[in-house]
């Protein structure tokens, strides 16, 4: 019994620790993010020069990219999902759940599926992101390019314009603004998915449903940029890593840091309640959230 309890402090303090390790990361961004960005951008380009991608052309922007280019960024955002989720998991002490969960032929197929809509996804996202400070493509536009026309009613990030409201104060609304969309959207699609299992809900969803609610968190970024702080390109960043990191955790069945303003899919009741992912704000202002 002691020693249960004992394993219980130890796993509650780590996740404390963690959580505010990872808070103050974020607080103290403007000190040192700045010089290890220029850094490891220095380093990446370098890597990338020797693998054979033009450095020119890949700060450029995704509408300039060739195959080599496009290749590079796929392994990027292979590597980048991997690490945060693994991490996020172990982190939680989540591994032992995520390894047992085992997944039919289609659910494979679908995580297939899912996995190269996040890769466009953050290709998107990016692209929006340097929107501003990348030069014009030229020549016609390829398929994957966000359309000229919806770009030019945007308002694109600002990279020389960093302030408290237009990075920390645009992250909080990032998430407000995406779970309005996604309490809307599951409100719709909730009693199709309800009788799956959790972790099947959770970890793999219908690639037509896993598309819209992705690309949700691309058109909330485009929506906060349009205020008048604007929205900074670290924002973008941190608000798809924290995103994954979060859907890591849920995915795995890990209790969120903060119970009560963070939950997942995984502890969906019913079909009539807990229709936001990150937030339970709707759900509270619309009286459909179900105590845990």
């Amino acid at each position: 019994m002691l020693s249960h309890c004992a394993k219980h402090i130890i796993e509650s303090a780590a996740i404390d620790v963690s959580g505010t390790l990872f808070v103050a990361v974020c607080a103290t961004t403007p000190v040192w993010f700045p010089s290890f960005f220029e850094i490891a951008s220095v380093k990446a380009l370098a890597l990338a020069q020797v693998v054979g991608v033009d450095p020119t052309v890949l700060v450029s922007g995704p509408p300039a990219w060739g195959m080599r280019e496009h290749v590079l960024f796929c392994i990027i955002v292979l590597a980048y999902f991997f690490v945060i989720e693994n991490a996020a998991v172990l982190l939680g002490g989540g591994a032992r759940k995520a390894s047992t969960i085992t997944l039919e032929i289609k659910d494979q197929a679908f995580a297939i599926v899912n996995r190269v809509i996040s890769i466009i996804l953050a290709r998107h996202m990016l692209e929006f992101a340097i929107a501003g400070s990348a030069s014009p493509p030229v020549g016609t536009q390829d398929v994957f390019q966000i359309p000229a026309g919806l770009m030019q009613k945007l308002r694109p990030p600002e990279w020389n314009a960093y302030t408290p409201g237009n990075t920390l104060g645009a992250l909080v609304a990032c998430f407000v603004v995406y779970d309005l969309l996604y309490y809307s959207f599951q409100r719709f699609i909730r009693p199709h998915v309800v009788g799956r299992s959790k972790s099947q809900v959770s970890a793999i969803t219908n690639p037509l449903q896993f598309l819209v609610n992705s690309y949700l968190h691309l058109v909330a970024v485009m929506l906060v940029a349009l205020n008048p702080l604007g929205c900074h390109p670290f924002t973008v960043l941190s608000f798809l890593t924290v995103g994954a990191i979060l859907e890591a955790r849920n995915t795995s069945g890990i209790r969120p840091w903060i119970p009560q303003m963070f939950f997942g899919p995984e502890q969906m009741q019913s079909a009539q309640s807990n229709y936001g992912k990150y937030l339970t704000l709707w759900d509270n202002l619309c009286h459909t959230r179900a105590e845990q």
